[in-house]
């Protein structure tokens, strides 16, 4: 296509609208994507426009990813319960997204909308870099509406040994797990026995281990991702989630805690 227009112009002139085009042709597949997303999904599908309007945020619409979701992927989360959420770490302004300036931002509105508060008590950690600083990752997410089953009353590890089951027994069953996934619990498999032994010596070693395993860096959120999308959700479908259970992160307090997040009912979430 780029040979073709250089006679009628300069070879820029063809380069640019080479990329137009493609540029034009990607985007009408994202939106034919986004259709289909909605279609399947229903109100859990919240793209730009839902987070937008949650988080009175405006977005590039340049800066949005493409989707990395296949059909079947989101069939698949629909009948698992899972919702999509187009998350993002900063504003189309450069502003960072943290839960700090989640709170700060929200907080009135939250308030008038008779939504109670956003967190509960902000004195243990109102200067942890995971409030503070802490930003989202920019990525679509399919995210469980619920803790997993099986994965409460667990310490760290066993949880982490219920998500590699979930992922190969519910997730991605009669499937081969993406080279990804498989290489995340590969290594789990091969560490959770010294894991385990360290966790009776040294708790906060351990802790440091554990979150640092490729198979918890790619499924469990972020505190602020937590957050996040608990406030898209709840202002756009007006219902709340995790709103008597807590979730355990992939994040640490400067003492070597991991942090959960959840009881975030009108008092705020813990």
């Amino acid at each position: 296509r780029l040979i073709a227009r250089i006679d009628t112009g300069s070879e820029e002139e063809a380069l640019h609208q080479a990329i137009d085009e493609d540029m034009f042709m990607n985007q009408a597949e994202f939106n034919l994507m986004m259709e289909l997303a909605k279609k399947i999904l229903g109100k859990d599908c919240l793209g730009r426009e839902a987070v937008e309007a949650a988080l009175r945020i405006k977005i590039s619409e340049a800066e949005v990813p493409e989707m990395p979701f296949s059909e079947e992927e989101l069939r698949r989360a629909k009948e698992l319960d899972q919702y999509l959420i187009l998350r993002v770490d900063k504003t189309a302004y450069g502003e960072p997204i943290t839960m700090e300036r989640l709170g700060e931002k929200l907080q009135g509105g939250f308030e008038k909308k008779g939504l109670g508060k956003i967190f509960y008590k902000t004195d243990g950690y109102k200067n942890e870099v995971f409030f503070t600083k802490d930003k989202p990752r920019l990525k679509w997410a399919l995210v469980t509406k619920a803790v997993i089953p099986g994965s409460t009353n667990k310490d760290y590890l066993d949880q982490t040994q219920a998500i590699a089951d979930y992922l190969k027994n519910k997730v991605f069953a009669g499937r081969m797990l993406p080279v990804g996934y498989q290489q995340a619990i590969d290594e789990f498999n091969k560490a959770k026995n010294d894991l385990a032994k360290l966790m009776e010596s040294d708790w906060k070693k351990a802790a440091e281990q554990l979150a640092k395993l490729e198979l918890n860096q790619l499924t469990r959120q972020k505190p602020v991702e937590v957050i996040y999308d608990f406030l898209v959700y709840l202002i756009t479908n007006d219902e709340r989630l995790l709103e008597s259970e807590y979730t355990w992160t992939m994040a640490q307090t400067s003492d070597g805690d991991l942090v959960f997040v959840g009881g975030a009912d009108e008092d705020g979430a813990g």
